[in-house]
């Protein structure tokens, strides 16, 4: 309480409500017998499975920003690891604690309450969808045919929009005349609850929004509490492990602000299934400047070689022994945290480009950060047309000490 009374509180500045999603898993997949063909056998998911959406409503979002970043450096140094970020998301706490899951729920934890006198409500969604009884969910019919996907399936399809569903719910829930709401970004297929959310407002889109703008940090590093919360509570009593209100209530009990805590389940299939195979346009609410990272796909075996000090982790292989995709190695680098840190400073957003998709999204007043001679040929000629800037991902720490330096003098 004594670091916020030290700042006066603005009286112009809207709150921001920030929202953003984890996968809440409790299934399990065995191999079964296929009815069709005994000789064959198929996968089999039981349990239970949703996307757990948080919403974090700050009212004082300058108040809480620098709070939050020096309560994150003051715990970094605590916990003793090094990292030259303002914050992290959950993701991010976990490898700059080598995985710990233990030492990243404590900090995250000890995180949160820290700040939680500047945090006024918190608003939790989820689905409650249960493939015993609701065998496949039915979607398309506009300009497409409508198909049937198994409930699992379709329940992890709308894990990436789940951000923008809950905000949606938020929305017609809460007042929200004076306040910004500021989602994690997504791609996913036109539904209806997209479109019900711009009817009440005009929702800023975070590309990479945990790790760039500290308010859907911190809905992330909640909803990832939530999770091992429930799942450390339902191992002293299993009906308080179950995702539900009372449950998630119960693990945020002792905390100065409130919950509100909502679900989605077959009524409501409609506002939330996808009714057009073509993906929804969010290049008019991307929170600008758009940083793009444009690099030149390394083949395997360049990945085989000892990586430098800005491509380290590029060669990560998983625990099955399989490789990570290029573009989830490639967060893992130092070089694309810097392209991150440097988004946050410039107050917009990050984004891996996508030659194929992103071209149409960049607008005058953008970034493109370039690694490799094609990218930087992509970049150049894309500047041609539009007034964007343009500079090596080398340059980055060095634009990042400018400006830091500016604001210090």
């Amino acid at each position: 309480m004594f670091l916020i009374s030290r700042y006066p509180y603005p009286q112009q500045m809207q709150r921001k409500v920030a929202f953003d999603s984890k996968n809440f898993n409790r299934t399990k997949t065995k191999l079964v017998p296929d009815t069709n063909d005994s000789s064959k056998k198929i996968s089999y998911t039981t349990g239970f499975f949703s996307p757990l959406a948080c919403g974090v409503s700050i009212k004082y979002p300058d108040v809480f920003e620098s709070v939050y970043k020096g309560e994150f450096e003051r715990l970094r140094h605590s916990f003793g690891f090094q990292c030259d970020m303002p914050f992290l998301s959950s993701r991010g706490m976990r490898e700059h604690l080598d995985e710990d899951i233990g030492r990243a729920i404590a900090f995250c934890d000890q995180l949160v309450k820290s700040v939680q006198d500047s945090i006024e409500h918190v608003f939790f969604s989820y689905i409650v969808l249960p493939p015993n009884t609701i065998a496949s969910v039915t979607v398309g019919g506009e300009n497409c045919p409508t198909e049937d996907i198994g409930t699992h399936n379709f329940l992890r399809s709308t894990s990436p929009a789940f951000s923008a569903i809950a905000a949606s719910q938020y929305v017609y829930r809460h007042n929200i005349n004076d306040s910004e709401i500021l989602v994690d970004g997504f791609r996913y297929k036109k539904m209806s609850a997209w479109n019900q959310l711009l009817s009440k407002c005009n929702p800023q889109v975070y590309s990479h929004g945990d790790e760039c703008n500290p308010f859907i940090s911190l809905s992330d590093i909640i909803a990832f509490l939530t999770d091992q919360k429930l799942l450390i509570n339902g191992r002293r009593d299993t009906t308080l492990g179950k995702l539900k209100p009372e449950n998630i209530k119960l693990a945020w009990n002792g905390y100065s602000f409130e919950t509100d805590v909502r679900f989605l389940d077959e009524k409501s299939l409609g506002y939330y299934t996808w009714k057009s195979r073509e993906l929804i346009d969010l290049s008019a609410h991307y929170k600008r400047p758009m940083v793009f990272f444009l690099i030149d796909r390394i083949d395997s075996q360049q990945l085989l070689a000892p990586p430098d000090d800005q491509l380290e982790g590029l060669n990560r292989v998983l625990p099955s022994g399989k490789s990570e995709t290029f573009n989830k190695q490639l967060r893992r680098t130092p070089i694309f945290r810097l392209a991150t840190k440097y988004a946050y400073l410039r107050g917009g957003c990050v984004q891996f480009f996508d030659p194929q998709t992103d071209a149409r999204m960049i607008r005058d007043g953008d970034i493109l950060v370039y690694m490799g001679s094609h990218s930087k040929k992509t970049a150049l000629t894309l500047s041609d047309g539009l007034d964007i800037t343009v500079f090596r991902a080398k340059d980055l720490r060095d634009n990042i000490n400018k400006i830091e330096k500016e604001r210090r003098d």
